[in-house]
């Protein structure tokens, strides 16, 4: 959780926010393939492969599809939201969505 909240909170992660609303669609495809594909999304995978060794992820959750929410959260902000984050969207985001996500799943 402190990663996504220290890398959005970043004079980094603002600049990325920035750059990413003002670029026009298609200037945003390489720039968002890059960013997605060589940073965020093989750090959020890697985050959750280390949670699935502790227990903290089912097995199997792992996946790419679930390494890919975070960073599409990040350019939805950043494109349909000006680039704003409230100042605890990085906790809230983990909590609130990745985490019941790929949580284990304790019956009674």
């Amino acid at each position: 959780m402190e990663f996504f909240s220290a890398a959005l909170d970043s004079r980094a992660g603002a600049a990325m926010r920035a750059l990413m609303a003002e670029l026009e669609h298609e200037q945003a495809r390489t720039f968002k393939g890059f960013i997605v594909e060589r940073v965020l999304e093989p750090a959020t995978l890697q985050i959750l492969h280390r949670g699935e060794v502790r227990g903290d992820v089912r097995p199997g959750a792992a996946t790419k599809l679930a390494a890919e929410v975070v960073p599409a959260m990040l350019l939805y902000r950043a494109k349909l939201c000006d680039g704003q984050l409230e100042p605890d969207f990085g906790a809230a985001m983990v909590d609130e969505v990745l985490l019941p996500m790929v949580r284990p799943v304790h019956l009674g």
